[in-house]
């Protein structure tokens, strides 16, 4: 019970933290860093099991969500 008490104690003394300015800029660049390269390989991957393999695009478009 003790523990409980405390933990609620340290929510109500911190603060939220945010991100402002320049640093709000960088960690939305960067969780597009992290995006963007599995957006080209999906796109990839479509193009080439599609239009390659002549594969139903319906299947791949599955298949690939499923990855």
């Amino acid at each position: 019970m003790q523990n409980i008490e405390l933990i609620i104690i340290m929510c109500a003394i911190t603060t939220p933290r945010e991100l402002h300015g320049k640093r709000l800029f960088g960690y939305s660049l960067g969780d597009l860093g992290f995006t963007l390269p599995n957006m080209f390989t999906e796109v990839f991957i479509f193009q080439y099991y599609v239009y390659t393999i002549n594969l139903n695009a319906l299947l791949v478009s599955i298949g690939s969500q499923l990855n």
